[in-house]
């Protein structure tokens, strides 16, 4: 059985007439930039933005899957989850695409990240894919005082 895979983007194009779907902005690295007191707080961050998971799945033995999509930083830690997705395969298909959509990010800082598409199993969720990504925040002196 093949692996999914994942892209994480900033928006998905998908042409009406042939059904191809265009991922604009790949997103590698979130460059962040705070205010010094802002940069040194202890809690989580919300970035807010347009952020796009894809995953595609060739066609499963199972006829339908429940799948969450994860955020867990570089420990491993999870930091976000998604809804569960239930996704139904059609048979006559080879491929098929699932999208999901997100208007903010919750990360503890600067570091690296990974976004995860996890299979829900009889032992819980099993990563089936994990897409990379870093955060970088540069400090900027308050002004205006």
């Amino acid at each position: 059985m093949s692996k999914p895979s994942l892209v994480f983007c900033e928006d998905v194009l998908i042409d009406q007439t042939t059904g191809q779907w265009s991922f604009l902005k790949q997103i590698e690295n979130i460059n962040l930039s705070l205010l010094s007191g802002q940069a040194d707080r202890k809690d989580k961050l919300v970035i807010r933005g347009r952020f796009n998971l894809v995953s595609f799945w060739f066609r499963q033995k199972s006829q339908s899957i429940t799948i969450q999509y994860q955020l867990a930083d570089s420990r491993g830690d999870l930091l976000m989850n998604s809804p569960e997705y239930r996704l139904t395969f059609n048979q006559k298909r080879i491929l098929f695409r699932h999208r999901v959509m997100l208007d903010r990010l919750i990360v503890r800082g600067p570091g690296s990240y990974s976004f995860k598409v996890a299979r829900k199993t009889d032992q819980g969720y099993r990563t089936e894919a994990e897409i990379f990504f870093n955060i970088s925040i540069r400090q900027n002196e308050e002004t205006g005082k």
